[in-house]
């Protein structure tokens, strides 16, 4: 597992401001040797999941739009295989999708504990020592479109599903970079 870490942190670290891939190379070295390191990070891992790795650890836009419209396909997919009743014109289950991404890729900082998982040298309770805080439900149905009640009734278990698709997607990008830098 902390192979796995050092990796992330060496992706956040080489952030997209210190790889300029479309200029010329200039003597510069740094850069390229970036790129090269980067890219045997990254070797391992599926389209989807490099999506996920980019997205997450250098903001890089484009990559998130790929990756929503992987996990919206996903959602759509699993309604249609359950046979999920939906409005017709509204986007739930493609909000559900978006949803999933920006929660694995922007986790909410606890205000409590400001991402550290204590407070006062103890365990924040606020979060459980995650030092994240998930959105509400009230706040995930409000972006997803439905009534508070429908999410905890219908939507809430579906979500998850999806939740978890995305969350063991990124499980799988772990394990495979500690195997990279193992």
């Amino acid at each position: 597992m902390g192979a796995s870490v050092a990796s992330v942190a060496f992706i956040s670290v080489t952030g997209a401001r210190t790889v300029n891939y479309g200029e010329s190379s200039r003597g510069s070295f740094h850069a390229l040797l970036n790129r090269v390191e980067m890219a045997g990070l990254l070797s391992g891992l599926d389209a989807h999941e490099t999506n996920l790795v980019l997205a997450k650890y250098r903001d890089d836009e484009a990559a998130e739009r790929a990756l929503r419209a992987h996990v919206r396909l996903y959602a759509v997919g699993l309604a249609l295989e359950e046979q999920w009743k939906i409005t017709k014109g509204r986007p739930i289950v493609c909000n559900m999708g978006a949803l999933a991404v920006f929660e694995v890729i922007s986790p909410g900082c606890c205000r409590r504990c400001n991402g550290t998982g204590m407070v006062f040298n103890h365990a924040c309770n606020t979060c459980n020592s995650s030092g994240y805080k998930p959105a509400s439900g009230r706040a995930k149905a409000e972006f997803v479109g439905v009534h508070k009640y429908q999410w905890q009734q219908v939507w809430n278990d579906r979500y998850e599903r999806i939740y978890r698709y995305v969350l063991d997607m990124e499980a799988s990008v772990e394990t495979k970079l500690a195997k990279v830098s193992a």
